[in-house]
């Protein structure tokens, strides 16, 4: 029966390479903008201002621990107890992409210190960051980055199951969305955490998925290679 150790070398190696470097750095690039040009700053405005989740917030809040928690261990382990192979090699994607991603996103976390909303004291800090002094700190978000690594995995294992995507990326985006809300989050850190979790998650999930249910795939390539004319590079990739 597959389990979530198989082949971790091949996956990591997958995750932080090729195509998937585009991912992650969007999500720096991402971040960069909306912190540079106001738009965390004015988010985060336009929350305290006009938008109130009221109970919903603190739904995300709970579901951002809840659904990595219950769903992780659940999808394995019911596959171990049916015998069913193809289910437990889903449930083997998801706690690798997990245990990858929560591990990922940590270390980004310490590495950035960025701080987190403090409406409360009247002073904007959406443009601080402390590195390695902050401990686990705001950037990225922790919540989207672990449900979409969820979506993203099943995603890629399942991908004749539209529901999928359909139910777990607004998810995500949801909690994302709540988190901004009850003023734990900018906006930039659940944008960040999304593009961390679809990149460790749809990557591994589609190894679990050649591996586990025989399906080939093309392999990967990211090629650069400057313009004819010297004036700038061209990016082509295929995954």
């Amino acid at each position: 029966m597959p389990t979530p150790t198989d082949d971790v070398r091949s996956d990591l190696e997958d995750t932080f390479s090729g195509p998937n470097l585009l991912y992650f750095a969007a999500a720096g690039w991402s971040t960069g903008a909306m912190v540079l040009s106001g738009a965390d700053r004015a988010a985060r405005a336009e929350f305290d201002r006009h938008i109130d989740m009221e109970a919903g917030n603190e739904v995300a809040n709970l579901g951002g621990y809840l659904v990595p928690g219950i769903v992780t261990p659940t999808i394995w382990l019911v596959g171990l107890a049916t015998h069913d192979r193809t289910l437990a090699g889903a449930g083997s994607a998801v706690i690798e992409s997990m245990l990858v991603t929560v591990t990922t996103m940590s270390a980004m976390k310490v590495v950035t210190g960025r701080a987190w909303p403090m409406a409360e004291d009247g002073i904007d800090h959406s443009m601080e960051f402390h590195p390695f002094l902050n401990g686990i700190a705001a950037w990225p978000s922790g919540h989207t980055a672990t449900t979409t690594t969820i979506a993203a995995a099943l995603t890629a294992y399942y991908p004749e199951h539209w529901w999928i995507p359909a139910i777990g990326y607004p998810l995500a985006a949801y909690l994302g969305v709540g988190m901004m809300d009850r003023n734990s989050h900018w906006a930039s850190d659940a944008v960040a955490g999304m593009l961390l979790g679809q990149a460790v998650g749809y990557s591994i999930g589609r190894n679990f998925r050649r591996r586990v249910r025989g399906i080939a795939g093309t392999a990967d390539s990211l090629v650069v290679a400057p313009l004819s004319d010297g004036t700038g590079l061209a990016v082509s990739g295929t995954w």
